[in-house]
Protein backbone atom coordinates (compact mmCIF):
# COMPACT_ATOMS: atom_id res chain seq x y z
CA UNK A 1 0.00 0.00 0.00
CA UNK A 2 1.40 3.15 -0.89
CA UNK A 3 1.71 6.08 1.83
CA UNK A 4 1.04 9.43 0.90
CA UNK A 5 4.79 11.40 0.94
CA UNK A 6 3.04 14.69 2.51
CA UNK A 7 2.18 13.60 5.10
CA UNK A 8 5.21 11.29 5.61
CA UNK A 9 7.13 14.26 5.55
CA UNK A 10 5.01 16.64 7.83
CA UNK A 11 5.18 14.10 10.29
CA UNK A 12 8.84 13.73 10.53
CA UNK A 13 9.29 17.66 10.60
CA UNK A 14 6.85 17.53 13.81
CA UNK A 15 8.37 14.30 15.52
CA UNK A 16 12.04 16.66 15.19
CA UNK A 17 10.69 19.79 15.98
CA UNK A 18 11.96 20.35 19.64
CA UNK A 19 9.41 22.49 21.75
CA UNK A 20 11.14 25.69 23.08
CA UNK A 21 10.90 26.29 26.40
CA UNK A 22 11.82 29.63 28.42
CA UNK A 23 13.26 29.42 31.74
CA UNK A 24 11.71 32.59 32.60
CA UNK A 25 8.40 31.34 32.08
CA UNK A 26 8.50 28.79 33.68
CA UNK A 27 9.63 31.01 37.13
CA UNK A 28 6.97 33.28 36.90
CA UNK A 29 4.76 30.31 36.72
CA UNK A 30 5.97 28.81 39.76
CA UNK A 31 5.73 32.06 41.59
CA UNK A 32 2.15 32.72 40.60
CA UNK A 33 1.19 29.03 42.05
CA UNK A 34 3.13 29.14 44.91
CA UNK A 35 1.38 32.91 45.91
CA UNK A 36 -1.92 31.10 45.08
CA UNK A 37 -1.77 27.34 46.79
CA UNK A 38 -2.45 26.72 50.05
CA UNK A 39 -0.30 24.99 52.43
CA UNK A 40 0.08 21.98 52.50
CA UNK A 41 0.03 21.00 56.23
CA UNK A 42 -3.01 23.26 56.41
CA UNK A 43 -4.52 20.62 53.84
CA UNK A 44 -2.93 17.57 55.67
CA UNK A 45 -3.88 18.94 59.02
CA UNK A 46 -7.54 19.96 57.83
CA UNK A 47 -7.53 16.13 56.38
CA UNK A 48 -6.30 14.34 58.86
CA UNK A 49 -8.43 16.09 61.56
CA UNK A 50 -11.50 15.07 59.07
CA UNK A 51 -10.55 11.23 59.41
CA UNK A 52 -9.28 11.19 62.84
CA UNK A 53 -13.16 12.82 63.85
CA UNK A 54 -14.55 10.17 61.67
CA UNK A 55 -12.49 7.48 63.48
CA UNK A 56 -13.16 8.69 66.83
CA UNK A 57 -17.36 8.87 65.93
CA UNK A 58 -17.51 5.08 64.30
CA UNK A 59 -15.09 4.01 67.75
CA UNK A 60 -17.45 6.00 70.26
CA UNK A 61 -20.71 4.87 68.18
CA UNK A 62 -19.57 1.38 68.77
CA UNK A 63 -17.97 1.40 72.15
CA UNK A 64 -21.44 3.13 73.21
CA UNK A 65 -23.73 0.68 71.63
CA UNK A 66 -21.34 -2.47 73.02
CA UNK A 67 -21.52 -1.01 76.86
CA UNK A 68 -25.70 -0.61 75.97
CA UNK A 69 -25.60 -4.03 74.86
CA UNK A 70 -23.51 -5.33 78.27
CA UNK A 71 -25.71 -3.04 80.41
CA UNK A 72 -29.45 -4.19 78.94
CA UNK A 73 -28.15 -7.83 79.94
CA UNK A 74 -26.64 -6.75 83.50
CA UNK A 75 -30.20 -5.68 84.29
CA UNK A 76 -32.08 -8.90 82.71
CA UNK A 77 -29.76 -10.72 85.09
CA UNK A 78 -30.22 -8.69 88.22
CA UNK A 79 -34.08 -8.84 87.34
CA UNK A 80 -34.16 -12.61 87.22
CA UNK A 81 -31.66 -12.48 90.42
CA UNK A 82 -34.32 -10.25 92.15
CA UNK A 83 -37.20 -12.43 91.44
CA UNK A 84 -35.51 -15.91 92.56
CA UNK A 85 -35.05 -13.82 95.64
CA UNK A 86 -38.44 -12.95 95.84
CA UNK A 87 -39.61 -16.55 95.46
CA UNK A 88 -37.01 -17.86 98.06
CA UNK A 89 -38.27 -14.89 100.68
CA UNK A 90 -41.75 -16.19 99.92
CA UNK A 91 -41.08 -19.73 100.81
CA UNK A 92 -39.39 -18.67 103.83
CA UNK A 93 -41.89 -16.63 105.55
CA UNK A 94 -44.45 -19.94 104.69
CA UNK A 95 -41.56 -22.11 106.70
CA UNK A 96 -41.42 -19.54 109.77
CA UNK A 97 -44.96 -19.02 110.15
CA UNK A 98 -44.90 -22.85 110.29
CA UNK A 99 -42.42 -22.74 112.88
CA UNK A 100 -44.45 -20.14 114.51
CA UNK A 101 -47.46 -22.13 114.46
CA UNK A 102 -45.63 -25.36 116.32
CA UNK A 103 -43.74 -22.78 118.68
CA UNK A 104 -47.62 -21.89 119.90
CA UNK A 105 -48.57 -25.43 120.44
CA UNK A 106 -45.49 -26.28 122.38
CA UNK A 107 -45.89 -23.04 124.58
CA UNK A 108 -49.41 -24.12 125.07
CA UNK A 109 -48.37 -27.55 126.57
CA UNK A 110 -45.48 -25.97 128.40
CA UNK A 111 -48.11 -24.19 130.21
CA UNK A 112 -50.17 -27.06 130.86
CA UNK A 113 -47.33 -28.92 132.70
CA UNK A 114 -46.38 -25.44 134.75
CA UNK A 115 -49.76 -26.09 135.89
CA UNK A 116 -49.73 -29.46 136.96
CA UNK A 117 -46.24 -28.51 138.72
CA UNK A 118 -47.36 -25.91 140.36
CA UNK A 119 -50.33 -28.17 141.89
CA UNK A 120 -47.71 -30.96 142.88
CA UNK A 121 -45.58 -28.02 144.69
CA UNK A 122 -48.60 -26.99 146.43
CA UNK A 123 -49.64 -30.53 148.06
CA UNK A 124 -45.79 -31.21 148.51
CA UNK A 125 -45.94 -27.64 150.78
CA UNK A 126 -48.95 -29.07 152.75
CA UNK A 127 -47.20 -32.73 153.81
CA UNK A 128 -44.08 -30.77 154.57
CA UNK A 129 -46.06 -28.48 156.95
CA UNK A 130 -48.23 -31.55 158.40
CA UNK A 131 -45.03 -33.54 158.94
CA UNK A 132 -43.32 -30.63 160.80
CA UNK A 133 -46.25 -30.07 162.90
CA UNK A 134 -46.31 -33.99 163.69
CA UNK A 135 -42.52 -33.67 164.51
CA UNK A 136 -42.83 -31.07 167.20
CA UNK A 137 -44.95 -32.39 168.49
CA UNK A 138 -43.58 -35.80 169.17
CA UNK A 139 -40.37 -34.36 170.36
CA UNK A 140 -41.83 -32.29 173.09
CA UNK A 141 -43.44 -34.80 173.86
CA UNK A 142 -40.38 -36.72 174.48
CA UNK A 143 -38.65 -34.22 176.14
CA UNK A 144 -41.53 -33.44 178.75
CA UNK A 145 -40.86 -37.02 180.11
CA UNK A 146 -37.81 -35.70 181.23
CA UNK A 147 -35.55 -38.70 179.47
CA UNK A 148 -33.37 -36.61 177.11
CA UNK A 149 -31.80 -39.67 175.86
CA UNK A 150 -34.80 -41.65 174.81
CA UNK A 151 -35.88 -38.11 173.55
CA UNK A 152 -33.08 -37.90 171.13
CA UNK A 153 -33.13 -41.29 170.21
CA UNK A 154 -36.95 -40.74 169.49
CA UNK A 155 -36.43 -37.57 167.60
CA UNK A 156 -33.73 -39.45 165.03
CA UNK A 157 -35.84 -42.46 164.52
CA UNK A 158 -39.33 -39.79 164.07
CA UNK A 159 -36.85 -37.94 161.65
CA UNK A 160 -36.11 -40.54 159.14
CA UNK A 161 -39.63 -40.03 157.88
CA UNK A 162 -39.92 -36.70 158.91
CA UNK A 163 -38.94 -33.93 156.76
CA UNK A 164 -37.01 -31.16 157.78
CA UNK A 165 -35.07 -28.13 156.28
CA UNK A 166 -35.99 -27.43 152.01
CA UNK A 167 -33.99 -25.91 149.83
CA UNK A 168 -33.32 -26.03 146.56
CA UNK A 169 -30.53 -26.69 144.57
CA UNK A 170 -28.58 -24.78 141.12
CA UNK A 171 -31.67 -25.97 139.19
CA UNK A 172 -34.19 -24.89 140.99
CA UNK A 173 -35.14 -28.66 141.90
CA UNK A 174 -36.90 -28.70 145.23
CA UNK A 175 -34.18 -30.62 148.36
CA UNK A 176 -35.62 -31.77 151.33
CA UNK A 177 -33.33 -32.24 154.46
CA UNK A 178 -33.89 -33.48 157.91
CA UNK A 179 -32.77 -32.13 161.33
CA UNK A 180 -29.42 -33.47 161.05
CA UNK A 181 -27.33 -32.21 158.65
CA UNK A 182 -25.85 -35.79 158.22
CA UNK A 183 -29.00 -37.67 156.75
CA UNK A 184 -30.86 -36.85 153.65
CA UNK A 185 -34.61 -37.64 153.45
CA UNK A 186 -36.17 -39.23 150.75
CA UNK A 187 -37.64 -36.20 149.37
CA UNK A 188 -34.21 -35.17 148.27
CA UNK A 189 -34.40 -36.79 144.82
CA UNK A 190 -37.93 -34.99 144.08
CA UNK A 191 -37.36 -32.67 141.55
CA UNK A 192 -40.19 -30.06 142.03
CA UNK A 193 -40.01 -27.26 139.59
CA UNK A 194 -39.38 -23.76 140.91
CA UNK A 195 -42.98 -21.81 139.92
CA UNK A 196 -41.52 -18.30 139.97
CA UNK A 197 -38.18 -19.75 137.65
CA UNK A 198 -40.31 -21.37 135.23
CA UNK A 199 -42.51 -18.58 134.86
CA UNK A 200 -40.13 -16.20 133.46
CA UNK A 201 -39.17 -18.90 131.27
CA UNK A 202 -42.44 -19.58 129.42
CA UNK A 203 -42.95 -19.14 125.74
CA UNK A 204 -43.74 -15.58 123.73
CA UNK A 205 -43.02 -15.05 120.30
CA UNK A 206 -41.66 -11.31 120.98
CA UNK A 207 -39.04 -12.50 124.16
CA UNK A 208 -35.78 -13.02 123.44
CA UNK A 209 -35.41 -16.74 124.18
CA UNK A 210 -38.07 -17.39 121.36
CA UNK A 211 -36.26 -14.85 119.20
CA UNK A 212 -32.67 -16.82 119.59
CA UNK A 213 -33.40 -20.43 119.46
CA UNK A 214 -35.96 -18.94 115.81
CA UNK A 215 -33.17 -18.02 115.16
CA UNK A 216 -30.78 -21.31 115.95
CA UNK A 217 -33.12 -23.04 113.75
CA UNK A 218 -31.79 -24.32 110.36
CA UNK A 219 -34.32 -23.92 107.98
CA UNK A 220 -34.12 -25.42 104.53
CA UNK A 221 -35.68 -23.36 101.78
CA UNK A 222 -34.58 -22.81 97.98
CA UNK A 223 -31.76 -20.62 97.56
CA UNK A 224 -31.78 -18.99 93.94
CA UNK A 225 -28.15 -19.72 92.32
CA UNK A 226 -25.76 -17.38 92.77
CA UNK A 227 -25.03 -16.23 88.73
CA UNK A 228 -22.69 -13.24 89.47
CA UNK A 229 -19.27 -15.50 89.62
CA UNK A 230 -20.10 -17.91 86.74
CA UNK A 231 -18.48 -17.21 83.81
CA UNK A 232 -21.46 -18.34 81.73
CA UNK A 233 -22.74 -14.68 82.79
CA UNK A 234 -22.24 -11.88 80.15
CA UNK A 235 -22.03 -8.94 81.93
CA UNK A 236 -20.10 -5.23 81.93
CA UNK A 237 -19.21 -3.06 83.70
CA UNK A 238 -16.59 0.09 83.59
CA UNK A 239 -15.07 -1.66 86.56
CA UNK A 240 -14.43 -4.45 84.94
CA UNK A 241 -12.80 -2.56 82.13
CA UNK A 242 -8.90 -2.32 81.44
CA UNK A 243 -6.35 -0.70 79.36
CA UNK A 244 -3.09 -1.74 77.84
CA UNK A 245 -0.62 -0.39 75.44
CA UNK A 246 2.08 -1.06 73.15
CA UNK A 247 3.99 -1.66 70.34
CA UNK A 248 4.35 -3.48 66.93
CA UNK A 249 5.59 -4.00 63.45
CA UNK A 250 3.76 -5.30 60.83
CA UNK A 251 5.19 -7.19 57.49
CA UNK A 252 3.24 -8.43 54.62
CA UNK A 253 3.77 -9.18 50.61
CA UNK A 254 3.74 -5.43 49.99
CA UNK A 255 3.65 -3.47 53.25
CA UNK A 256 6.25 -3.03 56.28
CA UNK A 257 5.32 -0.78 59.23
CA UNK A 258 5.79 -0.04 63.07
CA UNK A 259 3.24 1.34 65.43
CA UNK A 260 1.62 2.17 68.59
CA UNK A 261 -1.46 1.02 69.76
CA UNK A 262 -3.66 1.12 73.00
CA UNK A 263 -6.12 -1.89 73.74
CA UNK A 264 -9.44 -1.26 75.78
CA UNK A 265 -10.62 -4.29 77.66
CA UNK A 266 -14.44 -4.12 77.92
CA UNK A 267 -14.24 -7.49 79.80
CA UNK A 268 -11.51 -10.46 80.29
CA UNK A 269 -11.82 -11.53 76.75
CA UNK A 270 -13.13 -9.18 74.35
CA UNK A 271 -11.23 -6.22 73.90
CA UNK A 272 -10.83 -3.06 71.28
CA UNK A 273 -8.23 -1.49 69.79
CA UNK A 274 -6.94 1.39 67.96
CA UNK A 275 -3.80 3.24 67.50
CA UNK A 276 -1.26 4.93 64.77
CA UNK A 277 0.99 2.88 62.15
CA UNK A 278 3.73 4.14 59.82
CA UNK A 279 4.04 1.82 56.33
CA UNK A 280 5.86 1.59 53.59
CA UNK A 281 4.41 -0.36 50.73
CA UNK A 282 6.64 -2.42 47.87
CA UNK A 283 8.18 -0.28 45.21
CA UNK A 284 6.38 -0.50 42.19
CA UNK A 285 8.18 -0.26 38.32
CA UNK A 286 6.97 0.79 35.19
CA UNK A 287 8.68 0.66 31.50
CA UNK A 288 7.54 4.25 30.48
CA UNK A 289 4.88 6.91 31.59
CA UNK A 290 1.85 5.43 29.54
CA UNK A 291 2.33 2.09 31.45
CA UNK A 292 2.00 3.90 34.89
CA UNK A 293 -0.99 6.24 33.49
CA UNK A 294 -2.79 3.11 32.68
CA UNK A 295 -2.22 1.77 36.00
CA UNK A 296 -2.88 4.84 38.41
CA UNK A 297 -5.54 6.83 36.41
CA UNK A 298 -3.84 9.95 36.10
CA UNK A 299 -0.78 11.74 34.00
CA UNK A 300 3.07 10.99 35.06
CA UNK A 301 4.37 14.33 33.65
CA UNK A 302 1.72 16.44 35.41
CA UNK A 303 2.24 15.25 38.62
CA UNK A 304 5.94 14.15 38.88
CA UNK A 305 7.73 15.60 35.43
CA UNK A 306 6.00 19.06 34.44
CA UNK A 307 9.83 20.32 33.17
CA UNK A 308 10.49 17.34 30.88
CA UNK A 309 10.09 18.62 27.79
CA UNK A 310 7.19 16.82 25.88
CA UNK A 311 9.00 14.88 23.50
CA UNK A 312 11.41 13.65 25.41
CA UNK A 313 10.51 10.04 26.57
CA UNK A 314 10.47 8.83 29.90
CA UNK A 315 11.45 4.90 31.42
CA UNK A 316 12.16 3.16 34.26
CA UNK A 317 9.64 4.94 36.85
CA UNK A 318 10.52 3.27 40.35
CA UNK A 319 7.19 4.17 42.61
CA UNK A 320 7.20 4.41 46.51
CA UNK A 321 4.62 4.77 48.54
CA UNK A 322 4.29 5.50 52.46
CA UNK A 323 0.98 5.28 54.34
CA UNK A 324 -0.01 6.91 57.94
CA UNK A 325 -2.79 4.38 59.07
CA UNK A 326 -5.27 4.07 62.24
CA UNK A 327 -5.43 0.41 62.63
CA UNK A 328 -8.84 -0.73 64.15
CA UNK A 329 -9.53 -4.35 65.46
CA UNK A 330 -11.97 -6.11 67.74
CA UNK A 331 -10.42 -9.01 69.29
CA UNK A 332 -11.83 -12.26 71.65
CA UNK A 333 -9.35 -14.00 73.66
CA UNK A 334 -9.78 -17.28 74.71
CA UNK A 335 -7.42 -18.38 77.65
CA UNK A 336 -5.50 -22.22 77.53
CA UNK A 337 -3.07 -23.29 79.87
CA UNK A 338 0.60 -21.62 81.23
CA UNK A 339 -1.17 -18.08 80.33
CA UNK A 340 -1.47 -18.98 76.76
CA UNK A 341 -4.37 -17.15 74.96
CA UNK A 342 -5.94 -18.28 71.51
CA UNK A 343 -6.98 -15.00 69.98
CA UNK A 344 -9.61 -13.43 67.06
CA UNK A 345 -9.58 -10.56 65.55
CA UNK A 346 -11.02 -8.30 62.68
CA UNK A 347 -11.12 -5.02 61.65
CA UNK A 348 -9.35 -2.57 59.14
CA UNK A 349 -6.85 0.13 58.49
CA UNK A 350 -7.79 3.39 58.22
CA UNK A 351 -5.34 5.41 55.64
CA UNK A 352 -5.29 8.88 56.62
CA UNK A 353 -2.30 10.41 54.44
CA UNK A 354 0.03 9.18 52.31
CA UNK A 355 2.74 10.19 50.00
CA UNK A 356 4.63 9.11 46.81
CA UNK A 357 8.10 9.40 45.86
CA UNK A 358 9.25 8.25 42.47
CA UNK A 359 12.10 7.55 40.40
CA UNK A 360 12.74 7.59 36.96
CA UNK A 361 15.08 8.35 33.44
CA UNK A 362 14.13 10.12 30.65
CA UNK A 363 16.40 11.22 27.38
CA UNK A 364 16.28 14.70 26.19
CA UNK A 365 18.49 15.15 22.86
CA UNK A 366 19.96 11.92 22.60
CA UNK A 367 21.55 12.43 26.69
CA UNK A 368 20.18 9.73 29.23
CA UNK A 369 19.12 11.55 32.47
CA UNK A 370 18.18 10.74 35.72
CA UNK A 371 15.66 12.20 38.32
CA UNK A 372 15.55 11.21 41.94
CA UNK A 373 13.13 11.83 44.95
CA UNK A 374 10.17 13.52 43.25
CA UNK A 375 7.70 13.48 45.91
CA UNK A 376 4.23 13.96 45.73
CA UNK A 377 0.92 13.49 48.06
CA UNK A 378 -1.24 10.98 47.96
CA UNK A 379 -5.12 11.27 47.88
CA UNK A 380 -6.17 8.41 50.24
CA UNK A 381 -9.87 7.06 50.83
CA UNK A 382 -10.39 6.26 54.37
CA UNK A 383 -12.34 2.70 54.07
CA UNK A 384 -10.71 0.53 51.60
CA UNK A 385 -9.40 -3.01 53.33
CA UNK A 386 -10.59 -5.26 56.42
CA UNK A 387 -8.14 -7.58 57.88
CA UNK A 388 -9.14 -11.20 59.62
CA UNK A 389 -6.23 -12.46 62.11
CA UNK A 390 -5.97 -15.62 63.81
CA UNK A 391 -2.97 -16.12 66.28
CA UNK A 392 -1.63 -16.66 70.01
CA UNK A 393 -0.50 -14.60 72.82
CA UNK A 394 1.73 -15.50 75.80
CA UNK A 395 1.57 -12.93 79.30
CA UNK A 396 4.36 -12.80 81.74
CA UNK A 397 2.28 -10.34 84.50
CA UNK A 398 2.03 -7.08 83.13
CA UNK A 399 3.45 -7.80 80.15
CA UNK A 400 2.65 -9.90 76.92
CA UNK A 401 4.04 -10.77 73.15
CA UNK A 402 1.50 -10.99 70.47
CA UNK A 403 2.23 -13.37 66.94
CA UNK A 404 -0.80 -12.73 64.72
CA UNK A 405 -1.12 -13.91 61.23
CA UNK A 406 -3.26 -11.71 59.33
CA UNK A 407 -4.96 -11.86 55.57
CA UNK A 408 -6.00 -8.34 54.36
CA UNK A 409 -8.91 -8.40 51.65
CA UNK A 410 -9.26 -5.64 49.25
CA UNK A 411 -12.67 -3.88 50.11
CA UNK A 412 -12.53 -0.61 47.55
CA UNK A 413 -9.64 -0.27 44.97
CA UNK A 414 -7.06 1.90 45.22
CA UNK A 415 -4.17 3.34 42.63
CA UNK A 416 -1.32 3.73 45.45
CA UNK A 417 -1.97 0.07 47.24
CA UNK A 418 -1.88 -2.63 44.42
CA UNK A 419 -1.01 -5.96 46.78
CA UNK A 420 -3.34 -8.00 49.23
CA UNK A 421 -2.72 -10.96 51.12
CA UNK A 422 -1.07 -12.69 53.93
CA UNK A 423 0.84 -10.83 56.32
CA UNK A 424 1.49 -10.76 60.17
CA UNK A 425 1.65 -8.36 62.89
CA UNK A 426 3.90 -8.91 65.83
CA UNK A 427 3.28 -6.62 69.40
CA UNK A 428 4.47 -6.54 72.49
CA UNK A 429 1.98 -4.82 75.35
CA UNK A 430 1.61 -3.52 78.47
CA UNK A 431 -0.97 -3.63 81.20
CA UNK A 432 -1.90 -0.84 83.68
Amino acid sequence: MKTDQFDDSIKKKLDGIQPTFQEEDWDKFQAFAQAHQVPYWKVLVSKQAMYIAASITIVSLLFTTLTQYYAKKDLQQQLISVTETKDSLLVEKQMLAQQVEQQEQKNVELALALSTSQNQEKQLKASVQRLNVEKHSSTEADFSSGDWQVAHQGSLHKGQTAIGNTERDSQGNLIVRSADESEESIAKNLAIPDWHKLKSKTWKLDSADTKAQISKTNFTYYEPEDTTQGPQRMRFSLADAYVRAGVGGVVSKAQLGVGAHVELFLDKRLSITAGIQYSQLAVQRYPNDDHFKMRNDFDFRVNFAPKIPFGSPIKNIEEQSTLVQVPIRIGYYLPLKSDFYLLGKVGTDLDISGTRRVDFDFRDKNIEQTVNNVNSSIETKLFNNYVVSLGMEKRFNNFSIQLTPTYIFEQKSVNYRKDYGLGGELKLNYTF
